[in-house]
């Protein structure tokens, strides 16, 4: 068994073989069938001619069996960190210890290259993935993501390495206290009713609307909430994610409102948010998308675009 970085007259294709056979074991109850049937034989050969001198292989008896892939962290949050991009074997080579081994010199190639702290991502369905990090001494911190695969949302969790389980834990309930104020800040718009708008909001706080209207202070957030409330109703406002970045966090939602003149408004959008040091929300601002969304080239090259008031941009 030899395990080397790939070199350029490798048989990319025998590489690229071992994550097409493995996502197609691996990911069976997780993403749909037909897209995993469809994956193409030297789908990941781009990749493979792009990451050679960061890509792994493991040979046994002359046979690619395993790669892995790893580099400098491509996560802003963790500028400074190593990420292990990918670890894939053959499935019939699956329980006889290669993981093990391909994973420890991943580590240590990482680790030349002076990277103290690692981490990965594995798909949160990943039962027998997550079970093999955690062996070998990652720690899943609650930090995810949502990406979409073959047409289905999928939700990925970050494992660390050397595991910190209280740092990752204390981060997480930070970002769980932030997550809780705005989800009460959405609820009491669809309530009607204020629930501690003063405490959310810094008493120096900035709110900007996506269509323009911008409120100072805690006061006139208040005032205009209050106001706002006298003639318009809040129908719909849906969390979608969460994305966490040092004292910034970024919401993605789904919004609806009857107006008192019987307009109905509808939109999706994000909301960029700052907190203080005191865990309240100095900045809010709001960017917008219509949710009557069409095509400008259905009909022929030449655009076609519908003569409406662009409100909320």
């Amino acid at each position: 068994m030899e395990i080397r970085t790939l070199r350029g007259g490798d048989d990319l294709l025998a590489v690229s073989r071992v994550y097409e056979e493995s996502w197609k074991a691996a990911y069976r109850d997780i993403l749909p069938d037909v897209y995993l049937d469809s994956l193409p034989a030297g789908r990941w050969v781009p990749y493979l001619r792009q990451a050679a001198d960061r890509s792994l292989v493991l040979i046994e008896n002359g046979r690619v069996v395993g790669t892995s892939s790893y580099g400098p962290s491509r996560a802003p949050a963790l500028a400074g960190w190593g990420e292990i991009i990918s670890l894939y074997l053959l499935p019939d080579v699956w329980g006889q210890g290669y993981g093990g081994q391909l994973l420890t010199a991943t580590v240590r190639q990482l680790k030349r290259a002076g990277y103290r702290s690692l981490f990965l991502w594995v798909l949160e369905e990943n039962r027998r993935a997550r079970a093999f990090y955690e062996r070998m001494g990652f720690a899943p911190c609650p930090v995810h993501r949502e990406e979409s695969i073959g047409g289905r949302r999928v939700r990925q969790v970050q494992y660390r390495y050397p595991a910190d389980p209280g740092g990752c834990a204390a981060q997480g309930e930070n970002w769980a206290r932030r997550e809780a104020v705005i989800r009460q800040w959405f609820a009491m718009w669809l309530d009607k009713r204020d629930t501690g708008l003063r405490q959310i909001f810094a008493r120096d706080a900035v709110y900007i609307e996506s269509w323009g209207p911008e409120y100072h202070g805690s006061d006139q957030i208040q005032h205009w909430f209050d106001e706002w409330n006298t003639r318009g109703t809040v129908r719909r406002w849906d969390i979608r994610q969460f994305f966490h970045r040092g004292e910034q966090t970024v919401v993605e939602w789904q919004f609806a409102c009857d107006m008192a003149d019987g307009e109905r408004q509808a939109f999706a959008g994000l909301s960029l948010i700052r907190w203080n040091r005191s865990g309240q929300i100095c900045l809010l601002q709001e960017f917008g998308c219509h949710e009557d969304r069409y095509d400008p080239y259905q009909n022929g090259p030449e655009p076609v675009f519908r003569q409406e008031p662009a409100r909320w941009f």
